[in-house]
């Protein structure tokens, strides 16, 4: 059997195991026997939601186009380095491989809430170095602290967290500041850090960074985020590994360690601490002031406990005159 056959499959049909093998080979470097990818299938099932998600949506008008043809553009653009022209294929390609949301400029679809990337053309290398920049722009001093998490975000600052599969979305704060993106696909991350035949296109050093990203804020031994990770997953497909990706201690967790992503978390954080409570739940989860947080608890029991005492003391009352009444 010729090793493309599993990839002659029209994008339109559901992936068979041996085609979701063949394209793991092809796409991630990673050659697996059948036997071996039977048991790691597990790892790959959200990756491949994504897959098929961006295949079906394209192939709408595309049905002649197969998964062979997205691998032999990825090899393309993998090997050679002169100026690229654009169409839906080529796009589509990018965004399976290097998880991207690179659209061709006459393509207007995208999901809400995503960030469109627009490629006219031109050096695919140039493109990703301009959405992942090296040197920020942002000198303001943060510190993230141990109570720095998504579910502290949630909880505290009401900072809605969407889950994305758009590497350039991840930490990008959206709807005036009260959302930011995650990116979940941390096995994606992980595979391509570790891999020998390193994709030049997503340096070591970004993969490892947005790991860390994701330790900083779904820190694994946080038992608290964890339980709410876990029904964040099963709401809403994510990927298992993000859950394992460890946690920071506090050098670890310095601003100045991050280069990729450190703006958006500088910004992330100056929103997170410049959040007042509107609710009775935020002020409960609050605790970044605690002087605060307890004088307001305390004021808010006396208040309660003075309403129920003047509502006992009201009753007796009335039950004094009722009694006076009829004696």
């Amino acid at each position: 059997m010729s090793p493309l056959e599993p990839l002659d499959q029209s994008l339109q049909l559901d992936l068979l195991p041996e085609t979701q093998r063949a394209i793991i080979a092809r796409l991630w470097k990673r050659k697996l026997t059948a036997l071996d990818y039977k048991k790691e299938a597990s790892k790959y099932d959200t990756y491949f939601r994504y897959y098929k998600d961006e295949c079906k949506a394209w192939a709408d008008g595309n049905s002649a186009v197969t998964h062979s043809h997205v691998a032999e553009i990825v090899d393309r653009l993998e090997t050679e380095t002169h100026n690229e022209t654009i169409d839906g294929s080529v796009a589509l390609a990018v965004r399976l491989w290097l998880m991207l949301c690179v659209r061709a400029p006459d393509d207007e679809s995208h999901q809400i809430g995503q960030m469109k990337i627009p490629w006219k053309g031109g050096r695919l290398d140039e493109l990703v170095s301009k959405l992942f920049p090296s040197k920020h722009v942002l000198n303001d001093s943060v510190k993230l602290g141990k109570a720095f998490n998504a579910l502290s975000l949630e909880k505290v600052a009401g900072i809605e967290i969407i889950w994305t599969s758009n590497l350039a979305d991840h930490l990008r704060m959206m709807e005036d500041d009260t959302r930011v993106a995650i990116f979940h696909h941390a096995y994606f991350l992980a595979h391509h850090r570790d891999c020998e035949t390193s994709n030049k296109f997503l340096p070591r050093d970004l993969l490892e960074e947005t790991l860390q990203t994701l330790a900083l804020l779904l820190p694994q031994f946080d038992r608290e985020t964890q339980k709410w990770l876990r029904q964040q997953q099963s709401e809403w497909n994510l990927d298992p590994r993000t859950a394992k990706c460890g946690g920071l201690n506090a050098e670890q967790r310095k601003i100045e360690n991050f280069k990729y992503w450190r703006d958006r978390l500088v910004i992330l954080k100056q929103v997170y601490d410049e959040s007042e409570p509107k609710t009775i739940g935020q002020w409960w989860h609050d605790r970044r002031k605690r002087v605060q947080w307890y004088t307001f608890w305390v004021a808010a029991v006396i208040l309660v406990l003075t309403v129920v005492f003047g509502i006992i003391q009201s009753i007796e009352g009335g039950l004094q005159a009722w009694k006076a009444f009829h004696s």
